[in-house]
């Protein structure tokens, strides 16, 4: 073999380990979207997936916010901002109006976060979201009370988008009970 085409294949390989198969690799560290709620971690009852479900398709609908929730184990090493940004990417929550968010936990890192497409940021800001994260939800998901947390998460997040977006009858939801 020439010292010319030994190092066009040095390259290839080179190129390949470090671009191409990262590349590859990182498609597996994000699963396929399965509804409204992903419960990927095994958290919730059946019965609340059902019904969360359910209650986020008729938002959907009615409001044309989109709202998904996502539970994964681990984030496979990437930070929960670049996991989050990617899924919401992938899933095209929201779509191109970027009218979506995403209620994220993952279990290993033991982190959650909610995450608001650009169009509504003017209703769902980051301020008012990590005070829904943390009145609404951390403190059932501290004692394992991952159905209550999440219905928290969704209930909050549901009204500020109803109030938002001029579709509020000013009686609760009671579709939705907390805890599931």
């Amino acid at each position: 073999m020439s010292s010319g085409k030994y190092l066009q294949f040095i390259s290839f390989m080179l190129m390949f380990i470090f671009i191409i198969l990262p590349t590859e690799c990182k498609a597996d560290n994000f699963p396929d979207r399965a509804g409204h709620v992903n419960d990927f971690a095994g958290l919730l009852q059946n019965k609340t997936i059902r019904e969360f479900d359910n209650y986020l398709r008729e938002l959907w609908i009615s409001t044309g916010v989109e709202v998904v929730v996502l539970t994964v184990k681990h984030m496979n090493k990437l930070d929960e901002n670049t996991y989050a940004m990617e899924i919401f990417k992938r899933w095209d929550i929201g779509a191109t109006a970027h009218d979506g968010v995403l209620i994220f936990l993952s279990m290993k890192e033991r982190t959650a976060l909610i995450e608001v497409g650009y169009g509504l940021e003017q209703i769902l800001p980051k301020d008012l979201t990590r005070s829904i994260l943390n009145k609404n939800m951390i403190p059932s998901l501290k004692k394992n009370k991952f159905d209550e947390g999440i219905s928290g998460g969704i209930l909050s997040i549901s009204t500020w988008i109803k109030a938002g977006r001029g579709n509020i009858t000013g009686k609760v939801d009671s579709s939705l009970k907390e805890g599931g």
